[in-house]
């Protein structure tokens, strides 16, 4: 909180580390950095400081990873409406590495590209649209990804819609 982006990369190293260093690596579920929404003094808005996280934890590369947020890509500035996902998905390769993503968080958003505001939505019906959905779900580097939706209302019946609207992309 306002002390900078190397005090940043630090704390949430030390934090990682400690984590990972109070679980034997034999039975340590892979701890993921999710992509944020670059609200405030959030780090991991940008996917080069993702990225530089990754770098710093590299002796816990076989237990760290990523989960990408497609809300939270849009609204820290990656456009991913149907006419940017792609370029979008390229970019979070080079930094990051599609390697690392390990999960997808699958949530549209009601907020304009790069509004640093953290607003999921129903999947389809913001921004980002059934068409970015689509090329996520069939991307062959991600396609074979834990996909979790992350989208407001009841479990049990938004959350039905939503996953049925994701299913019927596939059909």
């Amino acid at each position: 909180m306002g002390s900078g982006l190397e005090e940043g990369y630090q704390r949430i190293t030390s934090a990682v580390e400690m984590a990972l260093q109070s679980v034997p690596p034999a039975s340590s579920p892979r701890l993921l950095l999710e992509n944020s929404a670059g609200t405030g003094n959030n780090v991991g808005g940008r996917f080069e400081e993702l990225a530089e996280l990754l770098q710093r934890l590299a002796p816990y590369r076989a237990r760290t990873g990523v989960c990408f947020d497609t809300a939270h890509a849009h609204s820290a500035g990656y456009d991913m409406s149907p006419e940017g996902v792609e370029e979008a998905v390229i970019e979070l390769d080079r930094t990051v590495g599609l390697d690392r993503v390990f999960v997808v968080h699958a949530n549209d958003t009601q907020v304009e590209v790069g509004a640093k505001r953290d607003v999921h939505w129903h999947i389809g019906e913001g921004h980002l649209g059934e068409d970015s959905f689509y090329y996520l779900l069939t991307h062959e580097q991600l396609r074979d990804r834990a996909f979790i939706l992350e989208t407001p209302g009841e479990e049990m019946s938004e959350g039905r819609r939503n996953l049925e609207r994701l299913r019927s992309l596939l059909r």
